[in-house]
């Protein structure tokens, strides 16, 4: 096996002289360097021996993870905790494989950044958010369970506009519930928190039942929703309400941004180890322009004006969020004047506890 060693004295003088924090790797795991920057960075100012500080990258996964690179994996980067003499830190790695003159693989050097403060101002921000959307959903659930009381009749009769006023209340109150959820939602994908609980589900009749619940929406504008299952049943380990929430809003998206006697076409298929989901309409469609904002937060490609079209702009970042923490993948295919195709996969095997 090709191994590599730094002997050359001015390729180790220029990795000590570097601001970032440098380290390599044998493809046997063997730690073979590590600069001034990043031993500060770990270990303080504590003398250890290159045995010592290879031993400690192997106890918190760091090598463990490079190794599997090594070994062919897709893994590239991710953040692990150190523990120093004076705190526990956040640090995201990154590294890439060395190669040899005929190709083989003989290392990888890997590149460490604190972020702790950047994670730590996302977690605030997190808790911020989850404190005001605490304090914003007491009031209005006990509105809406007022409204709900007057709308039956508990204060008594209601003339027609009474019962107007009191369907629009209570329309705004779901509204707003909405985008607290949302903005909440965000907050927790930003900071990499979006917690997830799978189980064993059937797609096929999730979105059977999603497909349901929107079917009064789709009559309302004269749209013929479809659902195509290439498959009689279909079990994924995934979060049930997470992955509902990603079809709801692909399908509630079609609808709401649909011509009027238009169509919706939902589709789920397995294929290679992976279930893929598919929503495809044919409305105004997306713009080459304006592919690449659609997955961004606050955007709202084809926003047209009236209140069926508001929104927070948050719902595809969210969704983006949700199937990509699943280990999935989406994108939309569309054509300006030609309809969308919205389409998300995910391991047939399923994500992890």
């Amino acid at each position: 096996m090709a191994t590599f060693k730094i002997d050359n004295s001015r390729l180790v003088s220029a990795l000590e002289q570097l601001s970032m924090s440098v380290l390599l790797l044998e493809t046997s795991g063997e730690l073979e360097f590590i600069n001034s920057s990043a031993q500060r960075l770990i270990f303080g100012d504590n003398k250890c021996s290159l045995l010592d500080m290879e031993s400690y990258l192997r106890d918190i996964g760091l090598i463990g993870s490079i190794m599997r690179a090594l070994q062919g994996g897709e893994v590239s980067g991710g953040i692990y905790k150190f523990r120093s003499h004076y705190s526990e830190l956040d640090i995201n790695a990154t590294w890439n494989l060395i190669y040899s003159d005929d190709g083989g693989c003989i290392g990888a050097s890997v590149s460490l950044e604190d972020i702790t403060e950047t994670i730590s101002e996302d977690t605030i921000k997190e808790e911020f958010l989850s404190t005001i959307s605490h304090e914003l959903r007491t009031p209005i659930a006990i509105l809406k369970n007022c409204i709900s009381n007057m709308l039956v009749g508990v204060a008594g009769s209601l003339n027609g506009k009474s019962r107007s006023y009191l369907s629009t209340m209570d329309y705004e109150c779901n509204r707003i519930s909405f985008l607290i959820n949302n903005m909440v939602d965000m907050a927790k994908i930003d900071a990499g928190h979006m917690p997830i609980s799978p189980s064993m589900t059937d797609v096929c009749e999730l979105v059977c039942d999603i497909r349901s619940s929107l079917d009064g929406d789709a009559q309302a504008k004269d749209i013929t929703l479809i659902t195509e299952l290439l498959e009689p049943v279909c079990i994924v380990n995934i979060d049930k309400q997470r992955i509902g929430q990603v079809v709801w809003n692909l399908i509630d998206n079609a609808i709401r941004f649909n011509k009027r006697g238009g169509y919706v076409v939902v589709r789920v298929e397995t294929k290679d180890s992976i279930v893929r989901f598919e929503v495809e309409d044919n409305g105004p469609g997306i713009s080459d322009e304006h592919k690449k904002y659609v997955f961004k937060k606050f955007s709202q490609i084809c926003r047209q004006k009236g209140a069926n079209y508001n929104g927070s702009g948050l719902g595809l970042a969210i969704c983006k969020g949700i199937v990509k923490a699943h280990g999935g993948k989406i994108w939309v295919e569309s054509e300006f004047g030609k309809g969308s195709k919205f389409i998300f996969t995910l391991p047939i095997d399923g994500c992890r506890d």
